[in-house]
C-alpha cells in the first residue's frame, strides 16, 4: 500500500461523495417542502370530514326531536285510548246501573197487582172476622187463655 497525501484522499473522497451529498440534499428539500402540503392536505381532509360529521350530527338531532314528538304523541295517543276504553266501560256499567232500577220497579207494580188482588179477596173475611171478635168480652179471653187444653169447638 502507498501512502499517498491528505489532499489527494480528501480530494477524491469529495469528488465521489459530492454529487450523491447534493442528490440527497435535493431529496431531502423536496420531502421537507411537499411535507407541510401533506400536512395540510391531511388537515384539510381531517376538516372536511369534521365538517361532515358535524352536519349528519345535527341531522340526527333533528330526526331525534321529530321521533321523540312523535312517541310523546303516540303515548298520549294511547293514553287517551286506554281512558277512552275506561269511561265506556263506566258508561256501560252505569247504563246496567240505571237499567237495574228499571226492572226492579217493574217487577214491584206486578208484585204490588197481585198483592192487591189479594188483599182485595181477603179483605170482607177480615171484615167477617172483626164483626165476630167484637162480641167477645174480655173475661171469656181471660178464661181461655188459662185453659191448658181448651175444648175442641174454642181451638183453632
Amino acid at each position: 500500500m502507498s501512502i499517498q497525501s491528505p489532499q489527494v484522499l480528501y480530494g477524491h473522497y469529495f469528488i465521489n461523495v459530492f454529487p450523491h451529498s447534493i442528490h440527497h440534499y435535493i431529496r431531502l428539500f423536496n420531502e421537507k417542502c411537499d411535507e407541510p402540503g401533506e400536512q395540510q392536505r391531511h388537515l384539510h381532509v381531517g376538516l372536511a370530514k369534521l365538517r361532515d360529521t358535524v352536519i349528519q350530527v345535527e341531522q340526527l338531532c333533528q330526526t331525534l326531536t321529530l321521533k321523540r314528538a312523535q312517541l310523546e304523541a303516540n303515548e298520549k295517543l294511547k293514553r287517551m285510548v286506554a281512558e277512552q276504553q275506561e269511561v265506556e266501560c263506566w258508561k256501560a256499567a252505569s247504563i246496567e246501573i240505571q237499567e237495574a232500577p228499571r226492572e226492579q220497579d217493574k217487577y214491584v207494580a206486578i208484585r204490588r197487582k197481585t198483592v192487591m188482588a189479594e188483599l182485595a179477596g181477603a179483605e170482607p173475611a177480615v171484615i167477617d172476622a172483626q164483626a165476630a171478635v167484637k162480641g167477645i168480652k174480655k173475661t171469656r179471653l181471660s178464661e181461655v187463655r188459662t185453659m191448658a187444653n181448651p175444648p175442641e169447638a174454642v181451638k183453632l
